[in-house]
């Protein structure tokens, strides 16, 4: 094998790492890892920073978040909520 032919090579299986790559990181962010596979796979680097400090979608409400569990779908247990729960107000008399 000649060095064109070890070129291509290479440059063939460094294409696929970055498809893997891409997609493994889209697929843990509920993003559509085919797209970002296929697409980013062209520009790897630009598009690897960008989906990195991309949010979370939550695979429930289709929402963006910021931390790990949704804030929207999975609200704050009221044992560790940082303000109480409202209570009704009782009526003027």
């Amino acid at each position: 094998m000649n060095l064109q032919g070890l070129q291509e090579v290479l440059a063939i299986v460094s294409y696929g790492l970055a498809i893997l790559i891409l997609s493994f990181v889209a697929d843990r962010k509920h993003r559509n890892p085919l797209a970002w596979g296929l697409i980013g796979g062209l520009l790897f680097p630009c598009s690897l920073l960008y989906l990195v400090f991309l949010p979370r979608i939550c695979p429930r409400c289709k929402g963006e978040c910021k931390t790990k569990t949704c804030l929207i779908c999975d609200p704050l247990p009221e044992s560790i909520a940082p303000y109480p729960a409202a209570q009704a107000l009782p009526e003027p008399a």
